[in-house]
């Protein structure tokens, strides 16, 4: 699967006891659908508050689910800040973490003197100050 999520109400990726996750999230989601435990793979893991655009995870299941048919009833009931992008059946040996070619990390300062409140939480705001030729952030 292709996932995407809005990061700022999460604990990161990684499955944690009592705090909300993706991978928590989207876990509880699929054993409900499927009806058996489900450990989701990912090619990476966010932190607190990160983003994603495009995060790949794989999973075992044994029944015989099309691919469509998860990514609606996933898209149906998980929180509006995880979409799933697309799904497809892949090989046995694929995992998301040893099989990823690339990934890419984008990072968003912005270091005027004040953000839009709707840039805030996709932009890390620095406030940059000239003093005596000495620069803080």
């Amino acid at each position: 699967m292709v996932l995407e999520y809005d990061g700022s109400c999460f604990s990161g990726w990684q499955r944690q006891r009592e705090k909300i996750t993706i991978q928590g999230e989207v876990e509880s989601k699929l054993s409900k659908i499927l009806s058996q435990d489900v450990n989701l793979i990912s090619s990476g893991r966010t932190d607190a508050g990160v983003h994603a655009r495009s995060q790949v995870a794989n999973f075992k299941v044994d029944k015989n689910v099309s691919p469509s048919d998860i990514k609606r009833a996933l898209n149906s009931i998980l929180p509006k800040d995880i979409r799933i992008k697309s799904a497809s059946r892949v090989a046995l040996k694929f995992h998301a973490r040893y099989s990823v070619k690339s990934k890419i990390y984008r990072y968003n300062i912005f270091t005027g003197d004040h953000i839009s409140p709707f840039k805030f939480r996709y932009f890390l705001n620095c406030f940059v100050s000239y003093t005596n030729q000495n620069i803080y952030i």
